[in-house]
């Protein structure tokens, strides 16, 4: 019988670590058109996206989002949805690690470094 459910394991899933930041796809899926990745942060880059949602879900610890021109305090349980078009950049000197959803899916076509 085929499987229609997905399974990933803690220690699954791709991990890259561009400078400040530690990030493992947990998911991406074509079909659906989203993908879902665990990000631990200390200083991202500031870029923006030009077709896609992200949304952040405080996991642990605290940090800061700039978002267009305003400074967003993150705390464990916070959520945040960054539109497209937005340039936004996460930041902590302490432990600040979140969930990231994005629709449609990451891709590296539409990541912009700004700075």
């Amino acid at each position: 019988m085929e499987k229609r459910y997905n399974v990933v394991r803690a220690q699954e899933g791709n991990v890259v670590e561009p400078p400040g930041e530690w990030i493992r796809e947990i998911f991406s899926h074509e079909g659906l058109d989203m993908g879902i990745a665990e990000a631990k942060i200390r200083e991202a880059k500031l870029h923006r996206h030009d077709k896609i949602h992200e949304f952040y879900y405080v996991l642990e610890g605290e940090g800061k989002v700039r978002v267009g021109e305003d400074i967003v305090h993150l705390k464990k349980g916070d959520f945040l949805h960054i539109p497209p078009g937005l340039p936004h950049k996460a930041f902590s000197d302490k432990h600040f690690k979140v969930l990231v959803i994005s629709r449609p899916r990451w891709n590296p076509r539409d990541h912009h470094v700004l700075e």
